[in-house]
């Protein structure tokens, strides 16, 4: 058994998230263990690696979310209407266009991180960004605060568009 183990900002994005992720290799069956400072290890399933297999951390990031299908997006807008709507696209972006309602938390700003920590855990919050990167880095950055109720638009503004054939 082989295990590789990984210290730094473990997901890669402009505010790391810290931790370590471990990768067991036991005759060519392969499982990841990731945890978070401050947080539990989590197991991942086992894979086998082939030649052409490529885990993606992005799907492994992803994987510990609440992802909603832009149907699933839009369905929870008007099921729970006390929900936050927060866009963390850049201010450029939002005064171009935007869903109604929605707050900016700009994931590029220098500020927000403190914006992030100004949020009450108790709330229920759908996250949104143009293709869905940004937005997950910012659930993920909520769950890890303490939020467990941020919900993320797999594929952003681009795929809820193309859901609807319209424009924001």
């Amino acid at each position: 058994m082989r295990t590789w183990t990984h210290k730094k900002g473990i997901f890669g994005f402009r505010f790391s998230v810290l931790g370590t992720w471990q990768l067991h290799e036991n005759q060519g069956a392969f499982s990841v263990q990731t945890q978070l400072f401050g947080h539990s290890p989590q197991k991942h399933k086992h894979f086998h690696m082939s030649d052409t297999c490529n885990i993606r951390r992005w799907d492994l990031l992803k994987k510990q979310l609440k992802n909603f299908s832009p149907q699933e997006f839009q369905e929870a807008m008007a099921k729970w209407p006390e929900a936050i709507l927060i866009d963390c696209r850049t201010a450029a972006e939002f005064q171009h266009g935007h869903l109604e309602g929605a707050i900016n938390m700009d994931y590029l700003d220098y500020n927000f991180l403190d914006k992030m920590e100004a949020l009450a855990p108790e709330k229920t919050y759908l996250v949104y960004c143009r293709t869905g990167r940004r937005s997950v880095r910012t659930c993920m950055l909520m769950k890890n605060g303490g939020i467990p109720d941020a919900y993320n638009l797999d594929g952003g503004l681009t795929a809820l568009q193309e859901l609807n054939k319209v424009g924001v």
